[in-house]
């Protein structure tokens, strides 16, 4: 696995502390926040009303 550094702000770090859970990486946490979920697909999509 490569790693890499980055800079933020103290701001930013707490904000981050914040939101991190018990147990959880700062990866695990950019990881979770960064997750795009997948759309729901709607009901007209396979009903086309007729």
């Amino acid at each position: 696995m490569a790693y890499k550094t980055i800079s933020i702000s103290e701001e930013v770090y707490s904000n981050l502390f914040a939101l991190k859970k018990r147990n959880e990486s700062f990866s695990d946490l950019f990881l979770r926040l960064t997750k795009r979920e997948k759309p729901k697909p709607k009901l007209s999509n396979f009903y086309d009303g007729k």
